[in-house]
């Protein structure tokens, strides 16, 4: 698995491929109006939106092998 070497999640949807990049951004829409008082950060490659320091979830693509 190829993991991504990026540090913020704009560029990680950026990033990410066309096809799936709508998901993704609609995703990370709905936890950031969800989810009140929680960060923004990339950890393991992949964006996470965590709350006093613990992930509370996470979301990334990947390819079916």
């Amino acid at each position: 698995m190829v993991q991504s070497a990026v540090k913020d999640a704009d560029v990680y949807l950026v990033e990410a491929p066309e096809e799936r990049r709508d998901a993704l951004a609609s995703l990370r829409r709905l936890y950031q109006a969800e989810l009140k008082g929680v960060g923004e950060v990339v950890t393991y490659g992949m964006p996470v939106h965590q709350r006093d320091g613990t992930s509370e979830i996470a979301f990334a693509s990947q390819r079916d092998v």
